[in-house]
């Protein structure tokens, strides 16, 4: 599973590993990210942004991405699914 995602509205990579995101300089994004699809920006799949063939993309999926909160091991974790 990808670790990351690509923010189209700002033109960032969102690196889901990091507590800040990557941009600790962005209060709020980890509130804007999680909103539901209608809420928010677009979240595209790293490969397909850099111009890549991802495995959405070759299975004939959507390159969109959302993310959600999810409890792993008693830890809340951040998870990535593909928007349709």
């Amino acid at each position: 599973m990808a670790n990351g995602v690509f923010h189209t509205k700002y033109g960032i990579k969102i690196n889901l590993t990091r507590e800040d995101l990557g941009h600790p300089d962005r209060a709020g994004l980890m509130e804007e990210i999680v909103q539901p699809v209608g809420q928010r920006e677009r979240l595209q799949c790293l490969t397909d942004q850099a111009g890549g063939q991802c495995r959405c993309a070759l299975a004939d999926k959507t390159p969109w991405m959302f993310i959600r909160r999810q409890r792993r091991g008693g830890q809340l974790v951040l998870a990535l699914g593909r928007a349709g």
